[in-house]
């Protein structure tokens, strides 16, 4: 279309025409351009409207349809009103899920069709683009419609969300693996459902190293043998299985397999001989095998996730509930064997429960966030980790049985292009490497190459939405949300005008360190004072906050305090005493607090 000089539509901006029907035809401006015009090259009833002459610049704007019909040359354009283009994606209140404005019209809400997600969603942007914050508004708004959401979190970003959940009327549970991470219930796996194969994987046992599988498998089959005689689950945890390891250590001297299984006869280890033939041949050589395998199951055993037992589903997925699985700190292999784990359960049991079968079942149907897809689901180029055929497998069946994905990557690249090809709604935000960019266009019905030249160009919070989660392909403004979550982009000017404080903090520390008695710090450690116990006050006084409480004349840190008067204190290390006289050192406090005005 040609453009009056008055007006400037922007790039996405919607414009309608009036068909013979004088029916509105809808359409966005795909791009806009300014360059000389001949009068030839008008219409007589268009040139009639523009005055021109050799100078004469005009902008023209191209525009794709988004609604039936064609127009006639010498049709004039309008720009559409607000309501119009409201009325173009509108959703239903009760599948509408409010993620943001139109770009182009800051007050048209965009809605995403919640049944839409039945056919998954990818979420794909550059690192500090805004996908997270995209995760925790749809998070928010799936929150609101009852919905049952599992997100799978490498780095422990979407703990925080519990902080404020109760704004958005849900809840939220955080799974963890082990003691030591944040979170309110720890997840276990049973070994009973784990084959020797799966366990080697997740020991790290390198793939040629043929012995160590083979006498993992074997000493297995023996667990398994007695635990089906016994009915004892014990045999088939990691202690038994180290019991095993060690009984076997004393087979060292042996001749034969015979002389092995009379050992274990010796024991009550009752087995077929075959079993006892196959421990032998891998050890019969050299023993050190089995101090290898040993060494494995060790480490394994030190991260408390496998037992004998596993939580059940209902202790962890509940509707108006997200489950953050905090997966932090736990190496790559254990990350990836607990998701399959988990999701191999989620997907079971949703089979069970509409198949009418016996087993685990879950009654809802259930949104699987996956955080780094390319951690869990990438392209058989980089290896097929557990999670892939999982991932895969929901992808292709899930929407059969209520289990929905929404796979989020920085690099859409690196993930099976199986998995995102089956995501046919995505949100995309910018999007900078141009291998990323291509691969966004292929497994995109929807995304053109005009759509996809600007991906590079867009500003954080702001998205592309395509597929069947949106009316018409949408540039949407990412709304404020309301969760709390962890990680996005530090601020530096802020953290590094922090590290100036800090230095001069530690010039006042140095300062009352030269100032202190360290025969009277002695005498109250009752032991000499070590360089250690000094830098270990001056890196509590740094990192803790500090404050002052003279009623009690004591030194109070975040978690404890040190009375001053006895120089006695409920803090886990003697460090904080001399923190607390350090502190009374710096504020030019001898003795009582009280006297302090």
């Amino acid at each position: 279309m040609v453009i009056s000089s008055d007006v400037k539509p922007s790039k996405y901006d919607f414009v309608y025409f009036i068909d013979e029907n004088g029916f509105k035809v809808m359409g966005y401006v795909e791009s806009v351009r300014s360059r000389p015009l001949l009068y030839s090259e008008l219409p007589w009833n268009v040139a009639t409207e523009v005055p021109i002459n050799e100078k004469t610049t005009v902008t023209v704007a191209r525009v794709r349809i988004v609604s039936e019909g064609t127009p006639r040359v010498g049709s004039w354009v309008y720009r559409a009103s607000d309501s119009d283009v409201a009325s173009l994606y509108a959703v239903p209140s009760n599948r509408a899920l409010h993620v943001g404005f139109l770009a182009s019209r800051p007050t048209v809400p965009i809605h995403l069709d919640l049944n839409a997600l039945s056919r998954h969603l990818a979420i794909i942007a550059a690192t500090g683009s805004g996908k997270t914050w995209t995760t925790i508004v749809l998070i928010e708004e799936l929150l609101k419609k009852g919905a049952t959401i599992l997100v799978l979190d490498p780095h422990g970003e979407y703990a925080r969300i519990r902080e404020n959940v109760e704004e958005v009327g849900g809840s939220c549970l955080v799974l963890k693996a082990h003691s030591d991470q944040e979170g309110d219930v720890t997840y276990s796996i049973d070994l009973k459902s784990v084959d020797s194969d799966e366990l080697a994987f997740v020991m790290g046992i390198p793939k040629n190293a043929s012995r160590l599988r083979a006498l993992l498998s074997s000493i297995r089959e023996i667990a398994k043998e007695m635990y089906f005689q016994t009915k004892d689950p014990q045999w088939m945890n990691l202690e038994k299985l180290k019991e095993l390891l060690s009984l076997t250590l004393e087979a060292a001297n042996l001749s034969s397999h015979k002389q092995l299984q009379a050992l274990f006869s010796s024991r009550n280890i009752n087995v077929h001989e075959n079993l006892v033939k196959r421990v032998w041949a891998s050890i019969a050589k050299n023993a050190e095998v089995i101090y290898g395998l040993l060494k494995y199951v060790e480490e394994l055993d030190r991260l408390g996730i496998y037992g004998t037992s596993s939580i059940p589903i209902g202790a962890f997925l509940r509707p108006s509930t997200v489950t953050v699985f905090n997966l932090s700190g736990i190496r790559e292999e254990v990350q990836v064997h607990l998701v399959y784990n988990i999701l191999k359960r989620i997907f079971n049991a949703r089979v069970r429960h509409l198949r009418r079968l016996k087993g685990e079942k879950y009654p809802y149907p259930i949104e699987v966030i996956v955080e780094e897809a390319h951690r869990f689901a990438p392209p058989p180029s980089e290896g097929s980790p557990w999670t892939t055929s999982m991932i895969k497998r929901i992808a292709s069946e899930g929407r059969k049985f209520g289990v929905f994905l929404t796979v989020i990557t920085q690099r859409p690249s690196r993930v099976d292009q199986t998995v995102l090809s089956q995501c046919q709604s995505q949100i995309i935000l910018r999007i900078v490497n141009p291998k990323d960019q291509q691969v966004v266009i292929e497994s995109s019905e929807e995304l053109g190459a005009a759509l996809a030249s600007d991906l590079p160009s867009l500003k954080p919070g702001m998205a592309m939405i395509v597929g069947p989660v949106v009316p018409k392909p949408a540039l949407v403004r990412i709304r404020e949300r309301k969760l709390e979550y962890g990680g996005g982009d530090l601020d530096l000017a802020l953290e590094w005008s922090k590290a100036i404080l800090t230095k001069e903090r530690l010039m006042e520390i140095e300062e009352a360190l030269r100032k202190l008695d360290l025969e009277t710090v002695a005498s109250v450690l009752k032991r000499p004072v070590t360089r250690e116990d000094l830098e270990k006050a001056k890196g509590i006084l740094v990192s803790e906050r500090v404050y002052l409480d003279p009623r009690r004349n004591a030194v109070v840190f975040e978690e404890c305090s040190v009375d001053l008067s006895e120089l006695q204190s409920d803090c886990p290390e003697e460090s904080y005493v001399i923190a607390a006289m350090l502190e009374a050192k710096i504020r030019g406090i001898n003795g009582e607090l009280r006297t302090i005005k």
